[in-house]
Formats: structure tokens, sequence, C-alpha cells
């Protein structure tokens, strides 16, 4: 349920920023179920957003949109400069998805393993270090199996702020 819109010409942090604050004085006391602050932003992987949420709410988590983790992943497998080979593409992201599709954080290890030491990731020694990096971040949203009772969903497709924040 969205409790609060703003569309905005741009994707800046200043923007941002001015809608957080906007919802936080409209909403008042009674923001996320009287908690004052999500438990966790949901954000693509842009840093306006993620710096423009520290101000008004420093106590809520951030963790990356898995929808927009995968759309960078495919894009990066498309890019001509990482000459992955077209056939090779779809079993690379089969590969990427396992990992995150895991219901835990212990349990994306044995697909990260197994993605590693494919025959496929092991032709494309650029594709393992990108791998790598985003095994080596700590701000993915792995929420299936946890308990999140406050939401804020920050997308940016047509720059607008979207707050989920029904606590059970």
């Amino acid at each position: 349920m969205a409790v609060f819109t703003r569309i905005t010409s741009r994707q800046r942090q200043a923007d941002y920023e001015t809608s957080l604050n906007l919802l936080k004085q409209a909403v008042g006391e009674n923001l996320f179920g009287g908690q004052h602050y999500p438990e966790v932003f949901i954000t693509d992987d842009g840093l306006a957003e993620q710096n423009a949420i520290k101000s008004p709410f420093p106590e809520g988590g951030s963790k990356l949109c898995l929808f927009h983790v995968a759309q960078a992943v495919w894009r990066w497998l498309w890019n001509s400069v990482n000459k992955v080979a077209l056939g090779n593409r779809k079993t690379l992201m089969k590969e990427f998805r396992s990992i995150m599709r895991s219901s835990s954080v212990e349990q994306t290890e044995l697909p990260y393993k197994e993605a590693c030491d494919s025959p496929t990731s092991k032709k494309y020694r650029n594709w393992r270090t990108y791998l790598q990096s985003h095994w080596e971040r700590e701000s993915y949203g792995v929420l299936l199996g946890e308990e999140q009772k406050c939401v804020a969903v920050i997308p940016t497709t047509m720059q607008r702020l979207q707050c989920d924040c029904t606590k059970t």
C-alpha cells in the first residue's frame, strides 16, 4: 500500500531528501507504525537515494532491490566490452539468479561456489571478478527468510518515492 508518492523531475539527492522530509512532516508520530523509521529501505544502487536516506532516517537500514541488481548483471553480460559469448549469457545469469534466490545469506554460499566453479564461468575471468565484487557487498536485500515489519521502497522508475510501511 503506497502511503506517499511524489513525482520529481530529477533523481538528485536533494530531491530525495525533500521527499523524505515531506513524508516525515506529513505523517509525524505515526510514521512507520510509531517506530519513526523503517527497518530497511529497498533501493536501486543509486548513491543519491542511499545518501538521502541517512539524513532523515539514520536508524533505518538499506538493502539493494534484487530486480535492479539482476537488471545490472544482465546489462553487464550483454555489454560487448565484457566479451561474453551470446550462448553463455543465459547460463551465467541463471547461476547468478540461483545465488540471489537463496532464502538466507548462509544458503548463498553453495550457489556462489557453484557459479564460480562452473565451466562457463571459468571461461571468463572478468565475470568471476564481477561476481566476486557482488559477493563482497553487504547491502543486498536477501529478505526471504526475514520478518521485515516496516519497509520503505524507493524505486527510481518514474522518479517516484513510495513507502509501504504497514506495521504488523
